[in-house]
Order: structure tokens, then sequence, then C-alpha cells
């Protein structure tokens, strides 16, 4: 058993004195990042942020906005989600927490509301074509202008060309 131990210590030591003596490696040269690195936003950072908080509860962050009591026009074009007042204006509600509507967390229970997702839309289109959207220029339902400040609108904008994750990967 001792000759065992001191066999196993002999070749323990001489692999550190091995590992001592080698030459030293060279370091790996540095890696160019992937191009999927997301770049610098042209948009201010606040107004992104901005936008996202609007995306969620848009009378809770633009100044001068009142808490809506009736259903958004566009809710009575959907029949499976019963909620009702204010809920029905929050972007979220419609388009999802994770951006996919209908495609993702909310196509099935108590917030499906059929309403496509705005992740594909938003990465397609450009910051001016956005916030003719939110402006009704293509549903006249769909017109935020006389809820929101065009700052607001703006901020919003920002967000859904910028702002958005695939949360997917995560």
């Amino acid at each position: 058993m001792k000759k065992l131990f001191l066999v196993a210590f002999l070749m323990m030591a001489m692999a550190l004195v091995g590992a001592a003596c080698a030459s030293p490696e060279e370091p790996p040269e540095p890696q160019t990042p992937p191009p999927s690195t997301p770049s610098e936003p042209k948009a201010d950072v606040s107004s992104i942020v901005a936008g996202g908080l609007l995306y969620d509860k848009w009378w809770k962050v633009d100044s001068g906005a009142t808490e809506p009591t009736q259903d958004n026009p566009l809710w009575a074009s959907q029949s499976s989600n019963t909620r009702s007042g204010s809920t029905t204006w929050r972007c979220k509600e419609c388009h999802g927490w994770d951006y996919k509507g209908i495609d993702g967390a909310y196509s099935s229970g108590s917030h499906k509301t059929g309403f496509p997702g705005v992740y594909d839309a938003a990465m397609a289109e450009d910051k001016a074509h956005l916030i003719e959207i939110l402006n009704g220029h293509d549903n006249d339902q769909h017109d935020l202008s006389a809820v929101l400040s065009d700052q607001a609108i703006e901020n919003l904008a920002d967000f859904l060309s910028e702002g958005l994750i695939d949360d997917s990967k995560y």
C-alpha cells in the first residue's frame, strides 16, 4: 500500500514538473463578435425605455393622458378575452408581453385575443411607418393619436423598432 501511494505521488509530482517546464502556449487570437451583435440604437435609449413603459400602461407614463374607461374600439373584433375598460387599451394585452400575440404566450388562455404580435412586424418596419400605424394610417380603429401625445407615439415607435427582444432564447 505504501509503495502504491509512493508511485502515485511520484507520478503526480512528475506531471506537475512537466507542466511547469512546458513552453507557454500562445494566447488565443481575439475573436470578432458574431454578426448578430446588436448595434448601437439609433434612438435615444431613454425614448426606447419610455416606449417600453408605454407598451404596458401608457396612461401611467404619458403626462396628460387619462386612463380610459371604455373598451378599445378594436376589442369588439375579438371574443375570447373578456376583459374590459382600460385593460383593453394595453398594447401588451392585445399583442402579448412577449410581443408575439396569437403566436406567443397569449395563443390560448384568458388573455387570448387572436391579434397578431408586433415582434416580426416591428423588426420589418421603419420607425416612420410604425408611427403611421400608431396614428391609425392602416386601421383607423388603431389610431392612438387621440389618447397619446406625439412624443409618446414616437417613444412607442422607438421601442417597437429598437427595444424588442426575442425572449424565446431565454
